[in-house]
C-alpha cells in the first residue's frame, strides 16, 4: 500500500466561530480522501509551512494528542496493510472499523430494533417490528413444511 497520511489544518472552510477543522490527508495514486479529527483550530494557531500546531495554539497539548493518536492509528493501519502486503482503495483504508457493515441475520437484526425501540420507549413502532418478525418466522417454517 503506497498511502501517505499527513495532518492539514482545512483553511478553505472556516466554521462560525472562526476555525478550520484539522483533518487527516490521505494520498494514493494522485487521489486523496480528507478525514475530519473532530478538532478545529484558529488559522492564526497553525503551522501551514510544517503543517503542526504552533506552541503558543491554546489547549496545545489536548489537541496535539488528538492528533497524534489519531496519525499513529492510521500509521498503525498502514504499516499492518504493508506486513500482511494487502492493497486497498483509498476510501476501504479510511473508513473505521466500527462503521464497517456487519453481518447478521433479518431475526437478529429485527431483535436487535425491537429492543432498541423498547428502550427509547417507543412501543408501537417496536410492535411493526415485532409483528414483521412473526410474519417472516412464521413464513419460513410454512415454506420449509410445503417446498415446492
Amino acid at each position: 500500500m503506497d498511502i501517505s497520511i499527513s495532518v492539514i489544518c482545512y483553511k478553505s472552510k472556516v466554521l462560525a466561530d472562526g476555525k478550520s477543522p484539522v483533518m487527516l490527508k490521505f494520498t494514493k495514486n494522485g487521489r486523496r480522501t480528507l478525514k475530519s479529527l473532530g478538532i478545529s483550530v484558529n488559522p492564526k494557531h497553525w503551522d501551514f509551512r510544517k503543517n503542526c500546531l504552533k506552541s503558543t495554539c491554546p489547549n496545545y497539548t489536548e489537541l496535539s494528542a488528538i492528533i497524534s493518536q489519531a496519525l499513529a492509528h492510521y500509521q498503525q493501519k498502514l504499516l499492518e496493510g504493508k506486513a500482511l502486503g494487502k492493497s486497498c482503495s483509498l476510501n476501504r483504508f479510511v473508513e473505521d472499523e466500527d462503521n464497517a457493515p456487519r453481518h447478521c441475520t433479518i431475526g437478529d437484526f429485527l431483535t436487535g430494533l425491537i429492543e432498541r425501540l423498547r428502550n427509547e420507549e417507543k412501543i408501537g413502532n417496536s410492535y411493526a417490528y415485532l409483528n414483521l418478525k412473526t410474519m417472516l418466522s412464521n413464513f419460513l417454517t410454512s415454506s420449509m413444511r410445503h417446498p415446492n
